[in-house]
């Protein structure tokens, strides 16, 4: 740009070496203006900090005025024409040649365009250094300073790279400031402040080009792009952090250079921006409009949704108004988990109603996850929220799955999965777009445990409407092209309203552009950022929508729970709940083959009726019980208390064999009774319930589990005929407590103990309740065994317990100790070795 006769005008400019700076109309060779270089009277000015270079060679004609756009570029024009000067043989005086604005020249002289010569550049920067920045300064501490000065025109390469892509590419201002952690971590002196003023001083008024080519104005397209880059770090509610903290220096710096050179910015609303496009900022202050009016819905299978009526409420709530429904109400403190239809009929929700509160906790989580944290270089720097967010997706769906297969009967399983789809349609609409939890249902319903081969007669209960939705979905959710379909639907969808995508396909497009570098050759990687941007755009846009439902506490705290340990819903578990069901529905599924015109037939809770447990109860216990032994001892209560029962008969018999036995046999035949009737009851159970014994203790060796349940059984059954199988032996070894008794009180050194822990261990109910006792009491001496013999024995003769043989053939005789613990059994040995010593 050359000023001239009061105006700017674009012009070609050449330094020849005939020390004449020629000025052509732009594009043509039609000559403007001739200045020569050699001239004495030729007056150049020029500031430091500034673009401009003036020129006059008369100071009574005007001076003509130069932009070179930036300091930079205007460095290489001192220097070539320093360079001009030097090299010539200046002359006293010299005609000054000046044509005049829209007058013709036919002057083609031949010239030459300045090439820029390094050195000389160099000799110039650091003479100029040296005189306009650095007075005083040393020749080793302007030559540090020169070299600062040459690595940032390195930097400044790729600061102008990324301005490049600011104006040219649509939401490249977001590209940048996506990536702005890792573009600063490259080292290459990457600042906010930096990028500002390259953007400014790239677009102030027009594009600096090589003096032989044409030179453009500056787009409007441009300048909308670096507005909205502008606009973002100071309004968008994602990146306007980018812009730094309040009262922070940097955001100061910023702040100045934003008023400099992009002040039209400031305002919130900017000529180019329709009405639609306010910020967010300002979108999210618009006033919350009222809850739509609930209206109470009541689920039933053919007709899915019937309001209630006020009369059918009006009798419900004189019905609850009794003191027996109040009671009835309060939840059973192990009923602590509750199936995907327990819960909707407990806080009386539809399922679509489900999916907007699924919407809602999504979204929440979605919300508490910086975007750029989605660019993680490798799995240690993931944050935990979003591993908080996989496990509740992989938790969600395992959840369903355990809903199935909770229920009792196949209609009942056919509900929940129509339940499931009904979620997952209402999920895919337009107004909440929800693909996370359309994922989560749809690979729900196609996980292992409820295939179709699984669960024949439960696919065969659901609705053909049902299968259609679920087949129409499945269509969409196909993996097959790496899930294109759902990749574009989530695109568009996300455009115009709210939409929650699935994370899955997102992550794995970053996992696979992870491995090329964001700096190679040189330069930055545009296409990768481009790329990564392009994935990411659909998680930008559910950041900055919102669903606009109102949150139901408890299921919001029901899908927050989901997030603790769950050990009901493990994939073992579910394995082998899904092939129990597969033997029980192949059985039903001979008898269930109807005529043509036949009403379709309920099956019956047969499948359930060889359980002791129903599934649910027992995983209430796998959730409450940390320890299978407890869990275990409750399920063999519950076995062992139904009479009508098969083992229950077995207990029967048993008692009557050994009362009768008390009195009539010898304390050896008591004892075989004892032996035979505990392992023929093991044996049973093992028999008729393996498969429920290791689903309860969540046990899979079996050795294992024959210890857990052999300890059960006995201390379950033993205390109803304790006492007397206890006397009965203590009569049997009277004169041999007598004389042990003795023989420890001799050797006795430590005096009469008051809390000595045998003192009431002649009250153990079962022999299995004595030998946790003493291995408690051995726990507590922890030393090696034969000092813990010499404790025991010590322990004896201090307490005020009489019959220590009796307790120890108690113990031995009538249990078969190979089927205990291994800690029970090594402290009956400690045991029987310090009433041996004693003897």
């Amino acid at each position: 740009m050359v000023y001239s006769v009061s105006a700017w005008r674009d012009r070609d400019v050449v330094v020849a070496d005939t020390g004449e700076l020629e000025v052509y109309r732009k594009g043509t060779s039609l000559l403007k203006l001739k200045i020569h270089l050699w001239d004495s009277n030729l007056k150049i000015t020029f500031h430091a900090d500034d673009s401009l270079i003036a020129m006059k060679t008369r100071y009574d004609e005007l001076e003509l005025v130069f932009d070179c756009k930036t300091t930079a570029e205007r460095d290489s024009w001192l220097s070539a024409i320093y360079n001009v000067q030097a090299i010539a043989t200046p002359s006293n005086s010299s005609a000054h040649e000046c044509i005049e604005e829209g007058s013709d020249s036919d002057g083609d002289e031949d010239f030459q365009i300045y090439a820029d010569e390094t050195e000389t550049l160099q000799a110039f920067q650091h003479a100029r250094s040296s005189i306009v920045c650095h007075l005083g300064s040393s020749i080793s501490s302007i030559g540090e300073i020169l070299e600062a000065e040459d690595d940032l025109n390195d930097y400044s390469k790729h600061w102008n790279a990324l301005a490049s892509l600011i104006e040219h590419v649509e939401y490249g201002g977001r590209i940048v400031l996506l990536h702005w952690d890792i573009l600063c971590a490259l080292s290459l002196k990457l600042t906010m402040a930096n990028l500002l003023m390259t953007l400014g001083e790239r677009n102030k008024t027009t594009q600096p080009v090589a003096t032989q080519g044409r030179q453009r104005k500056t787009s409007q397209s441009q300048k909308s792009l670096v507005t909205a880059f502008v606009r973002d770090i100071l309004f968008h509610s994602i990146y306007s952090s980018r812009l730094g903290e309040p009262g922070d220096q940097k955001l100061i710096e910023c702040m100045h250079l934003i008023d400099k050179y992009f002040p039209h910015c400031r305002l919130r609303r900017f000529s180019n921006l329709a009405d639609d496009d306010i910020p967010v900022v300002v979108a999210a202050a618009t006033a919350k409009p009222e809850a739509p009016i609930h209206i109470s819905l009541k689920s039933q299978r053919g007709n899915r949704h019937i309001i209630v009526s006020d009369a059918l409420n009006s009798l419900s709530k004189r019905r609850a108004s009794s003191p027996i429904s109040e009671l009835s109400k309060t939840q059973s403190p192990l009923s602590t988990i509750m199936t995907l239809r327990t819960m909707l009929h407990t806080y009386n929700m539809t399922p679509e109603q489900f999916a907007r509160q699924c919407t809602l906790f999504h979204h929440n989580q979605l919300t508490h996850v910086p975007i750029w944290s989605f660019l993680a270089v490798s799995e240690s720097s993931v944050s935990s929220r979003q591993k908080a967010i996989s496990d509740h997706f992989n938790k969600l769906t395992a959840y369903l799955v355990w809903s199935v297969l909770a229920e009792d009967t196949a209609v009942d399983r056919a509900h929940v999965i129509e339940s499931i789809t009904s979620i997952a349609v209402e999920a895919n609409k337009h107004d909440l777009c929800n693909f996370h939890l359309v994922m989560a249902c749809i690979g729900c319903l196609g996980d292992t445990p409820l295939m179709q081969s699984r669960l024949p007669l439960t696919w065969k209960n659901v609705r053909p409407k049902s299968k259609a939705q679920l087949y129409e979905l499945r269509s969409l959710c196909d993996d097959n092209g790496g899930f294109e379909t759902l990749r574009k639907k989530q695109l568009l969808t996300s455009s115009t309203s709210a939409t929650l995508p699935f994370l899955g396909i997102i992550g794995s497009t970053l996992e696979r552009l992870r491995a090329t570098p964001y700096y190679a050759g040189n330069k930055i990687d545009v296409e990768k950022m481009e790329r990564q941007y392009e994935a990411l755009r659909v998680v930008e846009n559910a950041l900055v929508h919102s669903y606009r439902f109102e949150a139901h506490s408890d299921c919001q705290n029901f899908l927050n729970n989901l997030l603790l340990p769950c050990n009901y819903i493990s994939t073992p578990n579910l394995q082998k709940r899904s092939i129990e069901l597969q033997t029980n529905e192949a059985h039903q599924m001979q008898f269930c083959v109807a005529s043509f015109g036949d009403l379709p037939r309920r099956t019956s809770k047969s499948s359930e009726q060889n359980r002791i447990m129903p599934f649910t109860h027992s995983c209430a216990l796998l959730q409450i019980l940390d320890s299978a032994n407890q869990r275990l001892s409750v399920w063999v209560e519950l076995l062992l208390s139904n009479e009508k029962s098969a083992i229950g008969k077995i207990v029967q018999s048993f008692y009557q064999e050994v009362q009768s036995s008390l009195f009539t046999a010898s304390t050896a035949v008591t004892s075989s009774l004892l032996l035979d009737g505990f392992n023929a009851i093991l044996d049973s159970i093992l028999t008729s319930y393996t498969g429920e014994c290791m689903e309860i203790g969540g046990i899979d060796n079996k050795d294992a589990l024959q210890d857990i349940l052999y300890e059960s059984a006995v201390s379950t059954i033993f205390p109803t005929i304790a006492r007397g199988v206890y006397a009965k032996y203590t009569v049997q070894y009277k004169e041999q407590d007598e004389n042990t008794r003795s023989s420890l009180q001799r050797n006795n050194t430590d005096g009469y103990m008051m809390f000595n822990p045998f003192t009431r261990f002649d009250s153990s109910p079962s022999p299995i309740h004595a030998l946790k006792r003493l291995a408690s009491i051995i726990d507590e001496i922890n030393t090696t065994p034969p000092l813990a013999v010499v404790k025991i024995r010590s322990l004896l003769s201090s307490s005020t317990f009489k019959t220590p043989i009796a307790m120890l053939y108690f113990i031995s005789s009538t249990i078969d100790t190979s089927k205990v613990r291994e800690t029970l059994r090594s402290a009956l040995s400690i045991y029987k070795s310090s009433l041996d010593a004693s003897n």
